[in-house]
């Protein structure tokens, strides 16, 4: 059972080019692109996709494919290594991707570095968001250090790195912040993160702060009430709702975009940790997979559940394409996203030799994910 941030790292080596699917449990896989020894890594974030581009993060650095051929366009080496990367973000021609110590820029077409920052002080680790030129990345203390721990908003030139303002959210505070992601609308930028309770970390709350974009004045703060409460890593915007995960609550919840209050929650399978991203919304209706072994269907406005199913293993990554919900839950499901039906699955590999990490990239009616060897790319017709 995962929560937050999974990784596991394997030795396995793997390499080369892209080649035509073997063995597959199922005829929808187009290709897979092999990683490189020195890239083999089980990544648990959200790759970026552009004009039929992915963009992927690989131990040692980024790469770049296409999502018809699942060909290798470019390979960039990252002057900042760690584990942790929720998601790459493309941004006006730009790819952004914030580590456990630092932020880097690449050029999106050549993967040349255009800017770093390093510090290894703090954690930086976050789902990123940028408009208009300017990045968004929320950080904190570094966890590994004594506190007090403080969670701090930054807004920077996307092409320079140049500071634009920052936004102390939390400061003095006894155990660990942490920061998950930002997300923005119109004229907000909102900061998502859970604020621990007890060293452990075992009691949290969750928190989200609205700034204004342009100058970083605080709006407003919220927190839920209660201690066992964990925020997703990323939130997602639905007219005046900004929809969240629980990861301890074990179910989704929309907050008003106003003034922060809860307007909706929709409980999961109690015992069981909750969803590791919030949910998707198409067409009015919010798509959610949790921990608790179920994939939901809701009514964004309300919470009011449409359908759910039942997997056969804790889920955490999801995306839609075409008229599937797709799950990553150790293997890829595709569930139809009216009824909630299983339609097809691949990489059920039975003897765990390779399992699905990180989430998906989609383009058109063809979507793509990585294990710890290869980028796998399938059909979602």
């Amino acid at each position: 059972m995962r929560l937050l941030f999974p990784y596991l790292v394997s030795a396995v080596a793997a390499c080369g080019d892209s080649a035509p699917d073997a063995g597959s449990h199922s005829s929808r896989v187009l290709w897979r692109l092999p990683f490189a020894p020195n890239e083999l890594f089980s990544w648990g974030g959200v790759p970026a996709v552009r004009d039929g581009r992915a963009y992927w993060k690989t131990m040692n650095g980024l790469l770049a494919l296409d999502m018809i051929s699942g060909e290798r366009r470019w390979t960039t080496p990252l002057p900042i290594r760690s584990l942790q990367a929720p998601n790459v973000l493309w941004h006006d021609g730009l790819l952004a991707i914030a580590d456990w110590w630092g932020v880097t820029v690449a050029d999106a077409e050549t993967g040349t570095v255009v800017w770093t920052a390093a510090d290894t002080t703090r954690r930086h680790d976050t789902f990123l968001d940028a408009r208009d030129g300017t990045l968004f990345h929320f950080l904190t203390s570094d966890s590994n250090r004594p506190g007090p721990y403080l969670g701090v908003l930054k807004a920077v030139d996307l092409r320079t790195g140049t500071p634009r303002w920052e936004q102390v959210l939390l400061r003095h505070e006894t155990f660990s912040v942490l920061p998950q992601g930002v997300v923005i609308e119109g004229d907000a930028v909102y900061a998502v993160g859970s604020r621990s309770l007890s060293a452990s970390g075992h009691l949290k709350t969750i928190f989200v702060s609205a700034l204004r974009r342009i100058d970083g004045a605080l709006l407003w703060h919220a927190e839920l009430p209660g201690e066992f409460h964990a925020a997703s890593t990323n939130a997602t915007i639905f007219g005046s709702l900004l929809l969240l995960g629980d990861g301890f609550g074990s179910g989704f919840l929309a907050l008003d975009r106003t003034d922060g209050h809860e307007v909706w929650r929709l409980s999961g399978e109690s015992g069981f940790y909750g969803p590791t991203y919030a949910p998707l919304v198409r067409d009015g209706i919010g798509y959610g997979v949790s921990s608790d072994r179920h994939a939901y269907a809701f009514d964004a406005a309300t919470g009011r559940q449409l359908w759910t199913t039942k997997l056969p293993a804790s889920a955490h990554q999801l995306a839609l394409c075409g008229r599937f919900l797709l799950v990553e839950n150790q293997a890829v499901m595709l569930l139809d996203r009216t009824s909630g039906a299983i339609v097809d699955s691949l990489l059920t590999n039975p003897d765990g030799s390779e399992i699905p990490s990180s989430g998906f990239a989609v383009s058109d009616r063809i979507a793509a994910i990585s294990t710890d060897r290869e980028i796998v790319g399938f059909s979602c017709e």
